[in-house]
């Protein structure tokens, strides 16, 4: 069975991340602190896609196909992401960009967002908001989950998804900032009740790179995860409404980002909806052409 039957755009994407991320791990050998180990694990993502995309062609009744095709994504943007600790310092050496983002910030905003929001704080409400923050972190199985029965809709919002988490991957590498609770604050506490502290010292640790501010993914992907529940779960969209107001208004309560990020955040959705609809479209598209032409 060709490839062209068999890879669906999701695994056509992970297949080029892949691909870019293998050329660029000679520079996170020699400049990132790197190992073998790194081409190694993006080549065998490749070869994972590309072996689960076909078990799923050839047995598409078979529910363990299925479950594998469909959730693979999930631990490949998590890895991938970790990964970037390597690749970002050897893709640009320069540093963290902070200087410039707070600078941005003063300019589109008139005012120091962050010192703003540190009036703002008081225990109680930096709990609230940690909490969140975190929700974010659910928010795709949230989305992803009532629609398995669904193939068409599943296989865009997977896809969209996706696209919106390595697009914000691309903007770590090319403007890398550490945020304000390091670049301006110099720590990671913040005075909560009971809950800021551990959420953040849990946040700290899957963080490997630090550079991973701009644009703000929990505003590209809580958008992005809102407009696909609109489009595809009217309830679920509305009431995803109100939380996706608070995550977004967490993001620099939390010292997380500057304003600039979320709003980098809400461009990186927009482009991500328009460009994500449209390139999934296409490979529906191809697939549905290529399968007449494979049976006649």
């Amino acid at each position: 069975m060709s490839l062209r039957r068999t890879i669906g755009s999701t695994d056509a994407l992970h297949i080029a991340i892949a691909a870019v991320l293998l050329a660029l791990s000679p520079l996170a050998i020699t400049r990132g602190g790197a190992d073998f180990r790194l081409p190694a694990g993006y080549a065998g993502l490749a070869a994972a896609v590309i072996l689960l995309a076909r078990l799923h062609a050839a047995h598409p009744e078979s529910r363990l196909a299925r479950v594998l095709h469909t959730w693979y994504p999930l631990p490949a943007v998590v890895l991938v992401f970790w990964s970037l600790s390597y690749v970002i310092p050897a893709v640009n050496p320069g540093g963290m960009r902070d200087a410039a983002l707070i600078e941005w910030d003063h300019r589109i905003f008139r005012t120091d967002l962050v010192e703003l929001f540190r009036r703002l704080e008081h225990p109680l409400l930096t709990d609230a908001l940690h909490i969140l923050y975190v929700v974010y972190f659910v928010l795709p199985v949230l989305l992803v989950w009532p629609l398995l029965r669904r193939r068409g809709p599943l296989e865009e919002t997977i896809f969209v998804l996706c696209l919106s988490f390595y697009l914000c991957y691309v903007g770590y590498g090319l403007v890398p900032a550490a945020g304000p609770r390091y670049a301006v604050y110099g720590h990671n506490g913040m005075a909560g009740l009971l809950l800021t502290q551990p959420i953040r010292d849990v946040i700290d640790a899957l963080e490997p790179g630090k550079a991973d501010v701009f644009p703000s993914a929990h505003a590209a992907v809580t958008l992005v995860v809102n407009w696909l529940a609109l489009r595809h779960l009217p309830r679920l969209g509305r009431a995803l409404v109100p939380v996706t107001a608070g995550i977004l208004a967490s993001l620099v309560y939390t010292r997380y980002h500057y304003g600039v990020d979320v709003l980098a955040g809400g461009l990186w959705a927009v482009v991500t909806v328009l460009g994500g609809t449209r390139i999934h479209a296409f490979f529906v598209r191809r697939r549905a052409a290529i399968r007449p032409a494979a049976s006649s």
